[in-house]
């Protein structure tokens, strides 16, 4: 018979998909409401705090002129960055209807929440590397080889399980082959990685200096501040 560990695979698709449900019901009787409030709080939450992430990023690259320049545009009564929050709910609205007409909603869900986890994973990775690098040609003298060498080395090889995972790279032996359309990850992955790469040489040898604008990306302007030069 099975173990509990072994058996978590059916758990997305017991209770008719909707798991959570179905356990709060089975353990917990009338208690179940509480539950349902508390995952749906979670998911708003969840949804929110992701399009307000990705709304200032957009506009925050649109301010560097990295993106269109009329992603920086504010709203002038609500001071809002409307021009990115319509762009963030046409694609986020796009995506997840266009996936889900073609794979399912559950699928749907499962595929962009994998290719985001994958890309978030990388990032980590890539800070870590970024932290030996800059202590290494910025900070030589204040250099630690735990602190700014090993921790970071460590770092990135504790999340590359977890990427090789995501994308589906069976480099290890616990890495399975991931069912269709889940392992369309890898590709989409790799496609986006491929764009950003080709963008950044691009940058480099036109418009270096809107590379090292990308300071700005993470901090507060007042709003209709100037930008890099067209």
């Amino acid at each position: 018979m099975p173990s509990a560990p072994d058996r978590f695979a059916e758990f997305p698709t017991s209770g008719n998909g909707n798991p959570w449900d179905a356990l709060a019901r089975g353990a917990w009787g009338a208690g179940w409401v509480l539950v349902f409030l508390a995952i749906a709080n979670s998911a708003i939450a969840n949804a929110n705090a992701s399009a307000n992430a990705a709304t200032r990023t957009w506009f925050a690259l649109g301010r560097i002129r990295v993106l269109p320049r009329p992603l920086e545009h504010v709203n002038p009564r609500w001071r809002s960055p409307d021009v990115a929050v319509v762009v963030q709910f046409v694609v986020g609205v796009g995506v997840a209807v266009w996936l889900g007409l073609q794979y399912g909603p559950l699928s749907a869900f499962a595929l962009v929440g994998t290719i985001v986890t994958a890309v978030i994973i990388a990032i980590y990775m890539v800070v870590n590397l970024a932290c030996l690098v800059f202590y290494l040609r910025e900070e030589r003298a204040s250099f630690s080889p735990l602190l700014h060498g090993l921790v970071p080395i460590l770092g990135i090889v504790a999340f590359l399980p977890a990427f090789l995972t995501a994308v589906g790279i069976q480099a290890f032996d616990f890495v399975s082959a991931l069912p269709y359309p889940i392992s369309l990850v890898g590709p989409v992955v790799g496609i986006w990685y491929a764009i950003g790469l080709v963008y950044l040489v691009v940058l480099s040898s036109r418009r270096p200096e809107r590379l090292r604008e990308f300071g700005r990306v993470f901090v507060e302007e007042p709003a209709g501040e100037a930008a890099v030069p067209r």
